[in-house]
C-alpha cells in the first residue's frame, strides 16, 4: 500500500511538471527530452500497466481461487506480464535515484559521461552490431540446417519433418549469434557427431567446416573490432568530459536547485495536499487578473505570484 502510495504521489508530480512547463511555454516534447523526465515517464508507465493488469485479475478471480494466490501468480500469464512490468519498473525507479548524485563533484560528471556514452557511443555503435550480428545469424542458420531447425522430441528414424514456428527459428538463431560475441562458440553443435544425431538435427557435412570459418569472422569484426572500437569511443568521451568537469557540475548543480525550488516540501502520498493548494493559487491569481484588466500572458509569475 504504501508502494502504490508513493507512484501514486509521483504520478501527480509529473502531471503537476507537465501542466506547469506547458502553461510556461514550453511543450511537451521539451519536456520529455530530458533523459530524467523520461525514465520517470517511463516507470510510471510500466508501474500502472503492472498494477492495472495485477488488479483486474484478482478481480476476476472467484474467492477459491483467491486462496491459492501463490499458484496463480507463478503460472497465470497475466500475472507473470504485471510482475514483469512491475520489476522493470522498479529497477528504472533505482536507475533514477543516481540524478541526486549530481550535486556531488566527483558523481554528477561521471553521470554526464554515462549519458554522453550511452547517446553518442552505444546507441550507433549497436545499430551496426545488429547489422553484423543479424547477417551472421541467418547466414550461418541457412548453411548449418536447410531444411530448418526441428526439435529432439520430433525426431524419428523415418525422419519425420516437423518444423519449429517461425518464433522459435528466430529467437534460436538470434540466440546462438548473440553469445557468440562473448564466447560461447557452441562448437559442439556447429561440428555434430554422427552417431549422436540424425540426419536433419544435425548441421551438414559442408556447414561442419564452412560455418566455424564465418565464426572465426565474425568473432573477429565483433569481439575485437568493433569492441575495441567501442572502448577507443568511450575513452574519447571520458577525456572530453573530464576536461570539463568543473563546468559540467556547476551547470548539474544549478539544474538540481532550480528544479527544487518549485519542488513541493511534501513526500508522496501527502504532494497531492500541496498540488491541490498550488491549483487554487493558480486559478485564484488568474482570476484576480482578469479582474485587473492585466493580460495573463504578460505576467510570466502568475502561477506563483
Amino acid at each position: 500500500m504504501a508502494i502504490n502510495n508513493h507512484c501514486l504521489g509521483e504520478f501527480w508530480e509529473r502531471i503537476g511538471d507537465v501542466l506547469k512547463a506547458v502553461l510556461s511555454g514550453i511543450s511537451f516534447r521539451t519536456y520529455i527530452s530530458d533523459g530524467w523526465n523520461k525514465l520517470d515517464c517511463t516507470a510510471l508507465f510500466l508501474f500502472i500497466i503492472g498494477f492495472c493488469l495485477r488488479v483486474t485479475k484478482l478481480i476476476r478471480m472467484d474467492p477459491h481461487e483467491l486462496e491459492a494466490e501463490a499458484y496463480h501468480i507463478v503460472n497465470d500469464v497475466m500475472l507473470d506480464i504485471s510482475r514483469i512490468c512491475l520489476a522493470i519498473s522498479l529497477f528504472t525507479f533505482y536507475i533514477r535515484l543516481m540524478y541526486t548524485f549530481s550535486f556531488h563533484i566527483a558523481l554528477g560528471p561521471k553521470l554526464i559521461m554515462i549519458g554522453k556514452m550511452v547517446t553518442n557511443d552505444l546507441i550507433p555503435f549497436m545499430i551496426i552490431l545488429t547489422v553484423i550480428s543479424v547477417g551472421y545469424a541467418v547466414a550461418s542458420h541457412s548453411i548449418a540446417y536447410p531444411n530448418g531447425i526441428y526439435t529432439n522430441d520430433s525426431m524419428k528414424n523415418e525422419f519425420t519433418v516437423h518444423q519449429k514456428t517461425i518464433s522459435e527459428i528466430l529467437f534460436t538463431m538470434y540466440k546462438q549469434a548473440y553469445f557468440q560475441m562473448f564466447g560461447d562458440f557452441g562448437l559442439d553443435n556447429l561440428q555434430g557427431v554422427d552417431d549422436e544425431c540424425d540426419k536433419q538435427r544435425c548441421p551438414t557435412k559442408t556447414a561442419r567446416w564452412l560455418v566455424p570459418i564465418m565464426l572465426g569472422v565474425y568473432v573477429l569484426l565483433t569481439n575485437i573490432l568493433m569492441f575495441n572500437l567501442l572502448i577507443a569511443m568511450f575513452s574519447k568521451t571520458y577525456e572530453e568530459i573530464e576536461s570539463a568537469s568543473t563546468y559540467y557540475w556547476n551547470y548539474q548543480r544549478y539544474q538540481m536547485i532550480a528544479e527544487y525550488v518549485h519542488r513541493s516540501p511534501l513526500v508522496p502520498p501527502l504532494i497531492i495536499i500541496w498540488h491541490m493548494i498550488e491549483a487554487y493559487q493558480a486559478i485564484g491569481n488568474g482570476c484576480a487578473s482578469i479582474r485587473t484588466g492585466e493580460s495573463v500572458k504578460e505576467n510570466p509569475f502568475w502561477i506563483i505570484s
